[in-house]
């Protein structure tokens, strides 16, 4: 179940379970577990000062064509 969700992806959180994060070596696998770890702290922090502002759907867009690039090119 765990693995049909990383088809487009290097990291799915699981309810009541945790994360599970993978890379092209162990190396990469970890700094995508880091970036999850951050962007949590991020999030957790917003909600902390207030509403969360979601970014624009160009800004989402944008960097989803980023990550898809980075994935295809091995670089995570």
């Amino acid at each position: 179940e765990v693995a049909s969700h990383l088809t487009d992806r290097n990291a799915v959180l699981m309810a009541n379970h945790g994360m599970v994060a993978i890379g092209s070596n162990l190396h990469k696998a970890l700094h995508v577990t880091e970036l999850v770890d951050r962007s949590a702290k991020i999030i957790w922090g917003a909600r902390v000062l207030g509403t969360i502002v979601p970014l624009p759907d160009k800004t989402s867009s944008d960097f989803r064509n980023v990550y898809e690039f980075m994935r295809s090119n091995k670089m995570w």
